[in-house]
C-alpha cells in the first residue's frame, strides 16, 4: 500500500460498532467506539493538529495563516492550540470557514452528539474523499483507499472518469464524482455534515471583490512584495530547511530571493533546475538559473530526467495520488526533481507555479495602438497570439463511448474551446480569475511520505490583493509583467529582472515524445487485449503516435491529446490489473 498523507476516518453516526474489516480497509486500528480517526503526514508530521475530549474530536491537517488575527477574531489567546482554534472558527462561521480562514488545510469534526463534519480549504493541501452506506461514514485522501471496502463499488464511473480529465468548467459541472460513483470529493471550499438528516454538501460563497485599489503601481508592488515577504517566511518558518524549483525565469527568480530574504536563521535552501541531457545541444535555462542563485550565494543543481522515464507510462505513485488519469505532462521531470530535492533531506519545494495570474501576469492592454495591430493581423488572416483557446477534453474518447454520453454531460465535452481571453482594458479589473485555478489546482503531496510542494502564489490573500489592481499594472513604461520586474529592482541582476519569456520548462519534452513513442505504439496490443478501447480511441493513438515516432508532435495539441490519451490508457490498465 502507497503511503498517502491525508485524514484517514471510520464513523458510526449512530454510535452503532465499527466492522472490523472496514478498518482493516483504511489501514486503521482496530479501535472500539463509533469513531476512529487519523490525520497522516509522515513528511511534515507538525501539520497534524488533533483536539479529543468531551467536546468532540477535531483534526486539521494543514495550517490556518495569519493565526493570531483569526484567534483574535475569536476572541480566543494567540497561542491556543490550532485544533481548538478549527473547532471555535467551525463553530462561529460553518460552511464560510474557508472563506475566513486562508491557508491550505482539511478537516474532521466529530460532535458529541454525533453529528461528523468534513471540510476543505480553497487551496486545497490534501484531497477528502467520503463513502457511505446507512449509518457508517468513511473518509480517505484517496478513492483507491476507499475502494477497498466491500461495499464499494470499484466499476469506474463514466461521469467520474471524464469529470476527472477534464477541463475547470467540467470539473465544476460535475464537481463532487470521482472515477468511483459510490465516492464523493469535498470539492476546494467546500463542506458536508453527516446527521441523522443525512448528508448535506455546502460551499463558501464566492468572496466578494475587494474594493478597488487607489494607490500607485508603485504602491500596489510595495505592498504585494510585503505580502508575498509575510507569505514566504510563514511558510519557511514551519520547515527546517527548503528546496525550490528555480529556472532563471520571473516567477522562480522571485520566489529564490524571498526564501533567501526570509532566511534569517540560515536554513538549508537548494535550488533545483531542470537541464538538457548531456550530448544533447538541446538549450536549457541554467546559465540563467545560476546567475540567481550565485546572486544569493546559494546552491542550484541541475536535473535531467533517466533517459528511459517515458512520458506515456507515469510512475504509479502517480495514478495513486491523481485518483484518476495523470494529467501533468511533465510528471517524469517533476519526479525527478523531487528524487533530488528528497535526497537531500527535504520535506518541501517551493514552485512558482501560479505566478502568472499575480506577479507575472502578462495580456496586452486593449491601446489605440492595440486595436491597428489587432485589425492588421485579421486583414492577414492571422490569429492573435494572446487569445486562448482550451480544449476541455483533450484526451481521445473511444467515439462510440462519445455517442452514449447524456447529453448533458457530451454538451460540456464537444464544446471546442472556452471564452477566448482578450486584450484588458486599462480601466478594467485585473484580469485573471486566480480563484477559479486555485480551486483546480493540485495537492501539494508530490512524493507520498517524503515531499510536499509549497505554491505562495496561490494565496488567497495575495489574489484578493491583485484582484483590488487596475489592469494597467500589468505594464509600467513600456515594461511587461510591470510588478514581478519593479519587485525585482536591485534585489536580482538586470539581466534576470528585464529577460523576455524563458524556454520551456522540460528541453527534451518534443524528442522525449517521439522516442518514447514506438515503445507507447506497442503497449496498445495491451491495452485492446484489457478492452481499453472501451474507453478510449486507440485507433487514433496508433495513427498519431506513428506520426509522432516519425516526426516528431506537430503541435502542442497533437503532444499534449496523445501523451494524455496513452496515460490514461495505462491508468484504465493498472487499474483492472493493479492491487492498491
Amino acid at each position: 500500500m502507497t503511503a498517502h498523507s491525508g485524514i484517514f476516518a471510520l464513523a458510526s453516526l449512530d454510535g452503532a460498532p465499527l466492522a472490523p474489516q472496514n478498518l482493516r480497509a483504511l489501514g486503521l486500528p482496530a479501535t472500539p467506539g463509533p469513531l476512529v480517526a487519523e490525520a497522516r503526514d509522515a513528511a511534515q508530521p507538525q501539520a497534524v493538529h488533533q483536539a479529543r475530549n468531551a467536546q468532540g474530536t477535531t483534526l486539521l491537517l494543514g495550517y490556518f495563516d495569519a493565526v493570531e488575527e483569526l484567534a483574535k477574531s475569536l476572541k480566543l489567546p494567540p497561542q491556543t492550540p490550532t485544533a481548538l482554534l478549527a473547532r471555535a472558527a467551525l463553530a462561529r462561521f460553518g460552511s464560510e470557514l474557508p472563506n475566513i480562514a486562508c491557508g491550505e488545510w482539511s478537516l474532521l469534526q466529530r460532535e458529541p452528539h454525533g453529528a461528523l463534519t468534513l471540510m476543505s480549504s480553497a487551496a486545497r493541501r490534501d484531497l477528502l474523499f467520503y463513502a457511505q452506506r446507512g449509518s457508517t461514514v468513511a473518509v480517505a485522501p484517496s478513492v483507491h483507499a476507499l475502494g477497498r471496502l466491500d461495499w464499494v463499488d470499484r466499476t469506474i464511473s463514466e461521469e467520474g472518469f471524464l469529470t476527472g480529465v477534464g477541463n475547470f468548467r467540467l470539473r465544476e459541472a460535475f464537481g463532487e464524482q470521482t472515477i468511483l460513483s459510490g465516492v464523493r470529493r469535498v470539492p476546494p471550499g467546500g463542506s458536508v455534515r453527516f446527521d441523522g438528516e443525512g448528508a448535506r454538501p455546502e460551499r463558501a460563497r464566492t468572496p466578494d471583490l475587494p474594493p478597488r485599489f487607489t494607490g500607485t503601481i508603485h504602491d500596489g508592488v510595495d505592498q504585494a512584495l510585503q505580502l508575498l515577504q509575510c507569505i514566504v517566511a510563514e511558510r519557511l518558518g514551519r520547515l527546517p530547511g527548503a528546496a525550490a524549483l528555480l529556472s532563471g525565469g520571473l516567477d522562480s527568480a522571485l520566489i529564490g530571493w524571498l526564501l533567501a530574504d526570509a532566511n534569517a536563521q540560515g536554513k538549508r535552501l537548494d535550488f533545483f533546475c531542470s537541464v538538457a541531457p548531456e550530448a544533447s545541444g538541446l538549450p536549457d535555462e541554467l546559465a540563467l538559473a545560476r546567475k540567481v542563485a550565485d546572486h544569493l550565494d546559494l546552491p542550484v543543481h541541475g536535473v535531467a530526467p533517466d533517459s528511459e522515464a517515458s512520458p506515456y507510462r507515469p510512475a504509479v505513485h502517480r495514478f495513486v495520488q491523481g485518483n484518476g488519469p495523470v494529467l501533468g505532462a511533465r510528471h517524469y521531470l517533476y519526479d525527478a526533481l523531487a528524487d533530488g530535492a528528497a535526497a537531500l533531506g527535504h520535506t518541501a519545494l517551493f514552485d512558482g507555479m501560479f505566478g502568472e495570474l499575480t506577479v507575472t501576469g502578462q495580456m496586452p492592454l486593449a491601446t489605440p495602438r492595440l486595436r491597428l495591430r489587432q485589425l492588421a493581423r485579421r486583414m492577414l488572416g492571422r490569429r492573435d497570439p494572446w487569445l486562448v483557446s482550451d480544449l476541455p477534453q483533450i484526451i481521445r474518447l473511444a467515439p462510440r463511448r462519445f455517442e452514449q454520453l447524456s447529453k448533458s454531460l457530451k454538451a460540456e465535452v464537444s464544446t471546442n474551446s472556452r471564452d477566448e481571453i482578450h486584450p484588458a482594458s486599462p480601466q478594467a479589473r485585473w484580469p485573471f480569475p486566480p480563484g477559479e485555478i486555485m480551486r483546480t489546482g493540485p495537492p501539494t503531496e508530490l512524493l507520498p511520505g517524503r515531499l510536499r510542494v509549497e505554491y505562495p502564489f496561490r494565496d488567497q490573500r495575495l489574489w484578493r490583493l491583485f484582484a483590488s489592481f487596475p489592469a494597467s499594472f500589468l505594464e509600467h513604461c513600456g515594461l511587461d509583467r510591470a510588478p514581478v520586474r519593479l519587485m525585482l529592482s536591485g534585489r536580482l541582476p538586470e539581466a534576470i529582472r528585464l529577460q523576455p519569456k524563458g524556454i520551456g520548462f522540460s528541453p527534451d519534452y518534443d524528442l522525449r515524445l517521439k522516442r518514447h513513442a514506438p515503445a507507447a505504439r506497442q503497449r496498445l496490443a495491451v491495452f485492446r487485449k484489457a478492452q481499453i478501447d472501451e474507453w478510449l480511441d486507440l485507433a487514433w493513438l496508433d495513427a498519431t503516435l506513428g506520426r509522432i515516432a516519425v516526426h516528431g508532435p506537430q503541435d502542442v495539441i497533437e503532444a499534449q491529446s496523445a501523451q494524455l490519451t496513452a496515460m490514461a490508457a495505462e491508468f484504465l490498465l493498472w487499474w483492472r490489473e493493479g492491487e492498491v
